[in-house]
């Protein structure tokens, strides 16, 4: 049975699961972290912590930080909000579009 996701923070309103919400502030408190230490500061399922952070990659959130052992680190939390943002407002214009022609 899956572990439902908790709401995590504001985050979420902006397009992210509250997983994805929730390892995007983990990553933020420090350099960077493995997907084995990101899952045990955010809370996150250990089998689930690298579909988390595949979205967060994908969203342009996170980095992977090329070593030997493979890390993340956090895009900055202004660059964060202005993609999430920018991202979101995309969508509502694509909705507005779609909107149009049905009417």
């Amino acid at each position: 049975m899956a572990t439902p996701e908790p709401r995590a923070s504001p985050l979420t309103d902006l397009g992210l699961t509250a997983y994805e919400a929730r390892a995007y502030l983990a990553l933020i408190t420090r350099d960077r972290y493995t997907a084995a230490e990101l899952a045990r500061q955010a809370g996150i399922p250990r089998q689930r912590v690298y579909d988390v952070l595949d979205g967060l990659v994908r969203r342009g959130l996170a980095a992977p930080v090329q070593g030997a052992v493979r890390r993340f680190t956090a895009t900055s939390p202004d660059a964060a909000v202005e993609l999430l943002v920018a991202t979101r407002r995309d969508e509502l214009n694509a909705l507005s579009r779609d909107a149009s022609v049905l009417a």
